[in-house]
């Protein structure tokens, strides 16, 4: 990031002494920025520029027509929003040749900042514009804005990849189908601040003090296996309701990173529930899961004719299954789900369940042996 420097004279009047100079200040400085995205669709990590909640420090470097008093020089910070609009950040006191700026504005974030030091004329002595980083520094923001665009064209695209967020997924697709605005300023959001509010309900998701999901950098154009738009939605979410743990994406293959994964991104039901009330704006909340197999009741015929007239009815549908038995009808022993799954359509056609449902970034189509269905079935969070 260059120093902009701009210098001025006074002219000598004609027939009289010059007027004598004064001293003005020619550049300032400022200590180490940190990397991050250059926003241009490269997923390049060479950007410079200030970090949320991060302090540097300012100083003038050097001066011309001598050197004044150190109370002499003032200074100013001006932040351009993306609309081009010009505010007056911070204007410090006391003066002098060095000073401090905290990062701590979350309007500010994505956005240049232009610092001025100076001892008579602000915009002619010294000045250092300087970008500051959205909250999410590692993230392109256009390949976020592709990311948002396709799945609000396409809900079915959000995907929780080999990650344990199939419940928030659900939530998510449920939220991109039917508040495509209220999904993009979600993300957006996010991504800029760390902190997203549901406008309709009020409900607020916000990182934690450690940052520990902001600090992880993409590889292959992921978080983990997520793609931009889905980690800042599905990670963010899990992590926020957990009490206890951090959620991380899984950082390699192996057991332990599976097991710790697996154990802080599943969501149970009262988790769905209270998500369709505070993202999804429903008032009307149906939850009819078992979380073990003997305290499992209903047969298959009762199961399919419940789900269809809640479809019938508007509800959006979250059923909890065993994915092996239900997806994939394989003929094994349940004993717990481990699966979120949004049912579209469902119906029975003699031995077999027929049902369209949401998973996995697309909707899959399945046809299922009934006994497998019913063994896997685990029932439903249904919303409208």
């Amino acid at each position: 990031m260059g120093n902009i420097v701009i210098t001025s004279r006074t002219e000598g009047v004609k027939g009289s002494a010059n007027l004598q100079k004064k001293p003005k200040v020619k550049t300032i400085m400022i200590s180490d920025l940190d990397e991050g995205s250059t926003n241009d669709g490269t997923f390049n990590l060479t950007q410079k520029g200030l970090v949320y909640n991060k302090t540097y420090s300012l100083e003038v470097l050097d001066f011309i027509y001598g050197i004044p008093k150190s109370n002499d020089v003032r200074w100013e910070c001006h932040y351009t929003d993306n609309g081009g609009n010009i505010t007056v950040l911070s204007t410090w006191k006391p003066r002098g040749k060095k000073v401090d700026f905290k990062v701590d504005d979350f309007n500010i974030l994505g956005c240049f900042v232009t610092f001025y030091a100076y001892i008579q004329e602000q915009c002619n002595e010294g000045v250092l514009k300087v970008w500051i980083h959205y909250r999410f520094r590692y993230l392109d923001k256009k390949e976020v804005e592709r990311n948002i665009n396709k799945r609000i064209s396409f809900p079915y695209l959000i995907n929780q990849q080999s990650t344990s967020l199939c419940g928030i997924a659900s939530i998510a697709y449920i939220f991109a189908k039917s508040n495509s605005t209220g999904y993009n300023n979600f993300i957006t959001n996010m991504h800029k601040k760390g902190i997203a509010l549901i406008d309709q309900t009020g409900y607020k998701v916000e990182i934690d003090n450690d940052e520990h999901l902001v600090e992880l950098k993409p590889q292959n154009k992921k978080v983990g296996s997520l793609e931009f738009a889905d980690y800042l939605f599905l990670a963010t979410i899990r992590d926020f309701k957990n009490i206890l743990w951090d959620y991380d994406t899984r950082k390699d293959d192996s057991k332990i990173e599976e097991t710790l994964e697996g154990c802080t991104g599943i969501s149970f039901p009262h988790i769905i529930s209270g998500l369709m009330k505070d993202v999804l704006n429903f008032n009307s909340i149906i939850d009819t899961t078992a979380l073990f197999q003997v305290l499992k009741n209903g047969n298959a015929k009762d199961i399919i004719s419940d789900l269809q007239n809640k479809l019938d009815e508007g509800y959006s549908v979250c059923v909890l299954i065993h994915a092996e038995t239900v997806i994939f009808d394989e003929d094994i022993t349940s004993i717990c789900p481990n699966h979120w799954v949004c049912v579209e359509e469902i119906q029975q056609k003699e031995n077999h369940v027929i049902i369209k449902m949401f998973t996995w970034g697309k909707v899959m189509e399945c046809t299922i042996d009934i006994d497998n269905f019913e063994a896997g079935y685990y029932g439903y969070v249904a919303g409208k």
